[in-house]
């Protein structure tokens, strides 16, 4: 009888301490900000994981605080990662922004739990103006104060990458092989910015085609170099040059020589949330075709000018990268080409995102077009270029996202 009474009174005592616990769960899933991240690459399930003092919610419109990440490059191969915290609804108008570096070497654990670590930072100054900063804790772990001191580089801000790949596919009727490599050399300061890159490229196609085997075979080697020097927080200037040669564009050796100029209406500074630059370059161009063009020319020289302008914006309501480019060359102002390029990923309305991108191009400057007549090899393997005037590429997709808006539940299975 008075074990029954014990087992009863604990009975009582675990209830009771479950209810306390699901009333403090409650409180914080009612009075927690709600928070909607906006990010291309990250893991929303360990972030949902790691911070469970706030609400996830699938709509902006329907957060108290809108978090958005972007990023840039880095001179060591890294990356500067920004997150912008948006103050809406109850918190309207408190914004703040938080910078970190991540390094070339950081695994992927390791880029998440940092950015896990900024973003619980940034969030302090939110929870802490709700009644949930009085039932819920918020750690982060301190590993000591960091250090900058100044060292000589041994290298000289210089940084080197070699990567090589391949893939080869096939089945009965097909086959594809490439294998292609890259070397890059950058040196990146806050006054220049040096880049060397060398890049080869191997690929092949057969097909089989009424018991007949069709081969083709391209092959590019393409060397870029670019020296850049920032003149203030809206100009520079600099030098770009290549040297290259293309089995598909009839290109035995090309060479090219542009100086050029830039303008950022936005400070350089702004780069991760909005740009437009206007740019302007000017400059010689020789080259040697592998056949007699379509110009009856085996060499020749010319001189180029090219324009381009490029908007870019990250914003609340979505993204835009637009940029049109002209060029032409002096000797015939009708050789030319006129690209544009658009990308809009747009909130529209509560739930309802739009995206679309497209490339067009009107293309009057195919000088090194070979003679001859073009082959059904040539169309289907698409191993030598084809006369065109114009060129185009357009995708488009619209998501609807609707019902509950909570997004705190993570469940792996499956």
């Amino acid at each position: 009888m008075n074990l029954a009474k014990v087992c009863f009174l604990l009975f009582i005592i675990v209830s009771l301490s479950s209810v306390m616990a699901t009333e403090d769960d409650s409180e914080i899933s009612l009075l927690a900000p709600k928070v909607f991240i906006d990010c291309g690459r990250c893991d929303f399930d360990y972030i949902r994981t790691e911070i469970n003092f706030i609400n996830f919610v699938i709509d902006r419109k329907e957060a108290d605080i809108h978090i958005i990440i972007t990023d840039r490059e880095t001179a060591s191969g890294g990356m500067e990662k920004t997150l912008t915290f948006i103050g809406q609804r109850r918190f309207h108008s408190k914004n703040d922004t938080i910078s970190y570096m991540t390094n070339q070497g950081d695994t992927w654990d390791e880029e998440r739990t940092k950015m896990v670590k900024y973003f619980k930072m940034g969030l302090m100054s939110y929870v802490a103006r709700t009644s949930v900063a009085g039932v819920t804790d918020i750690a982060i772990e301190y590993t000591g104060p960091d250090t900058y001191i100044i060292q000589e580089d041994e290298w000289d801000n210089w940084v080197f990458r070699v990567n090589l790949g391949g893939f080869a596919r096939g089945e009965d009727a097909k086959r594809h092989r490439n294998l292609d490599g890259r070397i890059r050399a950058d040196r990146i300061t806050e006054d220049w910015k040096i880049r060397l890159s060398q890049y080869l490229d191997y690929h092949e196609e057969s097909y089989k085609i009424d018991g007949k085997t069709v081969t083709g075979i391209s092959r590019r080697t393409d060397f870029d170099g670019m020296v850049v020097k920032s003149l203030t927080d809206h100009w520079s200037t600099g030098l770009m040059s290549e040297v290259a040669s293309s089995s598909f564009s009839n290109t035995e050796l090309s060479f090219s020589l542009r100086a050029a100029v830039e303008y950022n209406i936005f400070p350089y500074s702004e780069s991760t949330r909005r740009e437009f630059r206007i740019y302007y370059g000017l400059g010689p161009a020789y080259t040697k075709y592998i056949e007699p063009t379509v110009y009856n020319k085996l060499e020749e020289a010319l001189v180029t000018e090219l324009l381009s302008m490029r908007l870019e914006v990250k914003q609340p309501w979505g993204q835009i990268d637009l940029s049109v480019e002209g060029s032409h060359y002096f000797h015939d102002i009708t050789k030319n080409r006129l690209r544009l390029n658009s990308s809009f990923h747009l909130h529209l309305v509560r739930g309802l995102s739009l995206l679309i991108r497209g490339e067009l191009s009107r293309i009057h400057d195919q000088l090194s077009l070979p003679k001859g007549d073009t082959t059904d090899e040539d169309i289907i393997l698409e191993m030598r270029e084809l006369q065109t005037q114009y060129s185009y590429r357009i995708s488009m997709g619209v998501e609807y996202t609707f019902g509950s808006t909570n997004n705190n539940i993570v469940n792996p299975r499956f």
